[in-house]
């Protein structure tokens, strides 16, 4: 499933304009799956089209159902959070319909990248590809590093260093993007980071620690930094 998952859906539109996009999505990902979170399925039920490569996704670790909840505590939108989760166990990314629904996932957001304009179907499709590597490519690494985040926070100690080499690590990643990148204009791409919203939280530390008792060090599989495009379909 991990190999042929193209992105992990998020959106925050109505149920129609919902169905309108994710049927434009299906159109641009023909022979590739796309996950739909139980949650999201929850909430937008006969909305969210039947379709063979559209997949209905697990909790595939135990604890994660959990994670959700701490996240949700949090303030996060718990279908956000979900999303964001799973990607991250699923090793891909998310794919958010409407630009509008990355407002939800701005908790998690340690970086953007811009668009000068509105992308063409074929420039989307490439960047898409760009987006699915920025996971696979970062998630050894990022999801051990981000495992040490989380103890440093649970166990009182700065975690700073370790983030700034997280930082470091994602500012040289958003370089994959300088086709389209730009100071300027609308979010594009944004990376979604569990580890960098936990340092930033007031309730952090302690989310920290709730996270650790829920997983142990199988909490390394929802700490990747997960990129997130946007996609502006039709109906969205």
């Amino acid at each position: 499933m991990v190999k042929n998952l193209r992105g992990v859906i998020y959106s925050s539109l109505s149920a129609e304009q919902l169905s309108s996009a994710i049927s434009a999505l299906l159109r641009r990902f023909r022979y590739r799956n796309v996950g739909v979170p139980p949650a999201l399925r929850a909430r937008y039920g006969a909305a969210i089209p039947a379709r063979k490569t559209l997949l209905d996704l697990s909790y595939p670790v135990a604890g994660l159902r959990g994670v959700v909840g701490v996240l949700a505590g949090l303030g996060l939108d718990e279908c956000a959070a979900e999303a964001y989760v799973l990607a991250s166990a699923y090793v891909s990314p998310v794919i958010v319909l409407g630009r509008s629904s990355l407002r939800d996932l701005e908790p998690l957001v340690a970086a953007v990248v811009r668009a000068r304009e509105a992308l063409d179907e074929r420039s989307w499709k490439l960047h898409a590809r760009i987006a699915d590597y920025t996971v696979l490519d970062m998630y050894e690494w990022a999801t051990d590093n981000g495992l040490e985040v989380v103890k440093a926070l649970a166990e009182g100690r700065d975690p700073s260093e370790l983030l700034s080499i997280r930082r470091e690590r994602v500012a040289r990643d958003v370089k994959r993007y300088w086709r389209v990148a730009s100071e300027e204009g609308e979010a594009f791409v944004a990376y979604l980071d569990l580890p960098e919203m936990l340092s930033r939280h007031a309730e952090g530390r302690a989310a920290a620690r709730r996270l650790l008792e829920l997983m142990d060090d199988d909490l390394a599989c929802c700490l990747a930094v997960v990129s997130a495009i946007v996609a502006e379909l039709e109906g969205a």
